[in-house]
C-alpha cells in the first residue's frame, strides 16, 4: 500500500510505494534531506477531485540517499497519475545516486497540490500584510522626519528684547499636596524653611526658597554680574502654531519634574538639617527645582545662547514674556532649544535677538500686597515688540 506524507520543511505532499517505507533521500521540492516514514501520515481521501488523464510520468530520482531503505532490494517506484492533485509520487534509485548528486532537481510538481498551494497563497497573504505594515511604518517616520526638519526651520527668525537692570518678579507657590512626604513633616520643615528661607544664590542670579503654611515659595532676582533680558517668542507665527501641538505636552512634563524634585529636595534638607549632608548638596536644586518652578513648559526648554555661556529661562509671565539673565550691556544674542543630557531637544528654536531698549518697571518693595509689577518695553527706535500688555503684573505658573 502506498506511504503518503509531507515534507517537514516546505509541506509538499509525497507518495511513495510501501518497499520505500523507512528509506532516506531528498525531497523533490525543497531538496533537503528526510526519511520516509514507517506509514502513512497523511489522513485518508474521501473523494477524489476531478482531474484530466494525464500521459504517464517518468520516474524521478530522490537524490543524495545515504542510507538504502531497509528491504533486501533497492526499490524503484514509477509515479501514478491518479494521485496528482493530491501528492508527488517519487522514486528511489540508490545506483544512480552518485551521479545525481551534482545534477539540477527536476520539475515533479507538474501537477500541483492544491493543499500547498493554499499553504502558500497564506504565507503570501501573511507576507503582504507584513510588507504593508513595513511600508507603512517608513512613511510614517518620513513624515515625522520632514515634518521635523520643517519645524526646525520655521522656529527661528529675528527677535526684539528689552532689559531691565533689576527686576522684582512675583514669587511662584509650589502647593504643599505636591511634596511627597508625612504631612506632619512637611508642616515642620515649611515652618523651618519660613524663619530661614534657603538661597540659591550665584553670580547670576538670586534664588531663594521660602516656606509658607501653603507650601514652598520661590523668588529670583538678578545677580551681581547680570541683568534682566525680556523676549515674547509667542509673538512669532511659527511659534504659536508650534505651540498648539506642543504646549500641553511640554507643561506636563515641566510639571512632572517639579512635582519629582520639589520631594527630593525636602528629603535633601532633612539631612542637611540632621547634619547627615553637608549645606551645598542643597544647591543642585536650583537648575532641577527651582527654574522649572518659575517658567512654564515653552520657557523650561529654552536657553539663550551668549559668547561661550547657555543662559537658562528663568522666569515666564502670563503674557508670553521670557526671561533671561545675561552679563549687562548686551546687544545681541540667541535663543535656542535647551540640549537634555540624552541629546534631546524638545522645542527645535534658533532665533537672534537684539536688544532695542529697557523695561520700565514700577518698583514693588518686597512683601508688599497689592502693587503691581508692569514691565513696558521702551523702544530706542519704533514700536512696543516685546508682547506685554497694558498694566498686566507678571503672573504665577
Amino acid at each position: 500500500m502506498p506511504i503518503e506524507f509531507q515534507c517537514p520543511f516546505c509541506q509538499a505532499t509525497i507518495r511513495v510505494p510501501d518497499s520505500a517505507r523507512g528509506g532516506k533521500g531528498r525531497c523533490p521540492q525543497c531538496t533537503v534531506r528526510i526519511t520516509v516514514p514507517k506509514k502513512t501520515t497523511l489522513p485518508p481521501i474521501t473523494e477524489l477531485p476531478a482531474f484530466e488523464p494525464v500521459a504517464e510520468e517518468q520516474p524521478v530520482v530522490l537524490q543524495e540517499m545515504n542510507d538504502p531503505p531497509e528491504t533486501d532490494s533497492p526499490p524503484v517506484f514509477a509515479t501514478e497519475s491518479t494521485f496528482a492533485s493530491r501528492s508527488v509520487a517519487v522514486a528511489f534509485d540508490p545506483d544512480a545516486l552518485e551521479n545525481s548528486r551534482n545534477e539540477e532537481l527536476p520539475n515533479v510538481l507538474a501537477a500541483p497540490v492544491r493543499r500547498k498551494i493554499n499553504g502558500k497563497q497564506k504565507r503570501l497573504r501573511h507576507w503582504t500584510i507584513y510588507g504593508a505594515a513595513i511600508l507603512l511604518i517608513g512613511l510614517i517616520a518620513a513624515g515625522l522626519l520632514i515634518s521635523s526638519n520643517t519645524v526646525i526651520e520655521r522656529l527661528s527668525g529675528e527677535l526684539i528684547a528689552g532689559s531691565a537692570e533689576s527686576m522684582e518678579l512675583s514669587p511662584v507657590m509650589i502647593g504643599r499636596s505636591r511634596i511627597e512626604l508625612p504631612a506632619d513633616e512637611v508642616t515642620e520643615l515649611l515652618k523651618k524653611l519660613e524663619h530661614s528661607p534657603v538661597p540659591l544664590n550665584s553670580s547670576s542670579s538670586h534664588v531663594q526658597l521660602k516656606g509658607t503654611p501653603n507650601g514652598l515659595e520661590v523668588s529670583i532676582s538678578a545677580g551681581t554680574q547680570s541683568q534682566f533680558y525680556r523676549v515674547n517668542l509667542k509673538g512669532n507665527e511659527s511659534v504659536r502654531q508650534f505651540l498648539l501641538q506642543n504646549e500641553a505636552r511640554l507643561e506636563i512634563e515641566r510639571t512632572q519634574e517639579v512635582d519629582r524634585e520639589v520631594s527630593k529636595f525636602f528629603t535633601a534638607y532633612q539631612d542637611v538639617l540632621a547634619k547627615r549632608a553637608p549645606s551645598d548638596s542643597i544647591t543642585v536644586f536650583r537648575d532641577s527645582l527651582a527654574l522649572p518652578s518659575l517658567t512654564r513648559g515653552f520657557g523650561h526648554q529654552l536657553v539663550a545662547a551668549y559668547g561661550r555661556g547657555l543662559y537658562r529661562c528663568v522666569y515666564e509671565d502670563r503674557d508670553g514674556g521670557l526671561y533671561f539673565m545675561l552679563p549687562p550691556g548686551v546687544t545681541e544674542f540667541e535663543v535656542i532649544g535647551r540640549t537634555h543630557p540624552d541629546g534631546r531637544i524638545a522645542v527645535p528654536a534658533a532665533f537672534r535677538v537684539t536688544v532695542q531698549g529697557e523695561i520700565a518697571v514700577a518698583a514693588r518693595p518686597v512683601g508688599q500686597k497689592g502693587s503691581k509689577t508692569t514691565p513696558k518695553l521702551t523702544p530706542k527706535t519704533g514700536s512696543d515688540d516685546s508682547g506685554t500688555n497694558g498694566d498686566d503684573p507678571p503672573g504665577k505658573n
